[in-house]
């Protein structure tokens, strides 16, 4: 009897004992959403090359349409915002080669994403677009 339980613990023990002497080094999978952390510097240059529009402006041609996510996915980073979801769809414009965001709508702000592995979560969609001149 005293063998089997031996046997049951002994593969739990060899768990903690490595992680507890192999170090700190696991990786975190880190959150099911794209995300894009951005400097305050190039948000500036974002919000300066991608406008967003609330009507459509003239000559303009559609390119796509896009979604982003602002997450915390960590509890010590800066929580999720509508202002950051909207940065990562500028994010997601400029690589397109857009220069403008067009019909942005967001949701409300959710709280403890399991799905998205987020402590909270605020997403927008919009129309990614380039403007003629």
């Amino acid at each position: 009897m005293r063998i089997s339980r031996l046997m049951l613990v002994l593969p739990a023990l060899a768990l903690v004992a490595a992680t507890l002497f192999g170090g700190c080094n696991i990786p975190l999978p880190g959150p099911k959403v794209e995300r894009v952390l951005l400097t305050e510097q190039y948000r500036a240059d974002l919000r300066s090359r991608v406008a967003q529009y609330t009507e459509p402006p003239p000559n303009y041609k559609t390119l796509q349409q896009i979604e982003a996510t602002s997450c915390r996915y960590l509890f010590w980073e800066e929580p999720a915002t509508q202002e950051d979801a909207i940065d990562q769809l500028r994010f997601k414009a400029a690589r397109l080669g857009a220069n403008g965001i067009l019909d942005v709508s967001c949701d409300g702000k959710r709280i403890f994403d399991l799905v998205k592995d987020c402590w909270s979560l605020v997403k927008c969609r919009g129309m990614a677009i380039d403007v003629g001149p």
